[in-house]
């Protein structure tokens, strides 16, 4: 596992060489699961070119309690796009309207 932040001086040429190096770093052999905010952003954008280039899939919309489930997952075995799937179920799952009357 690893991650990466988004410093405000650095471009997404630098962001990219770090991604691939992050990516590279993990890889066993069986992928990599990228997991990243928004959709459309620069660490997004830079993913999804890299997924091009890697066997890697990209995740976007991450919340804490889909990042606390693939840390669960991340010893079972499944690939990486099967892990994806049972964390975007994850993701809806958590997503709640509550009002306290």
């Amino acid at each position: 596992m690893a991650y990466l932040n988004l410093e405000p001086e650095m471009g997404p040429s630098e962001l990219m060489e770090k991604m691939a190096a992050a990516i590279a770093s993990v890889d066993s052999g069986e992928g990599v699961l990228i997991c990243v905010d928004l959709f459309g952003g620069t660490p997004c954008n830079v993913a999804l070119a890299l997924t091009a280039e890697t066997n890697s899939v990209c995740l976007t919309g991450i919340n804490l309690g889909m990042l606390l489930e693939a840390v669960t997952l991340r010893g079972s075995g499944e690939g990486p796009i099967s892990i994806a799937n049972k964390l975007v179920e994850t993701g809806k799952g958590g997503i709640q309207q509550v009002k306290i009357c």
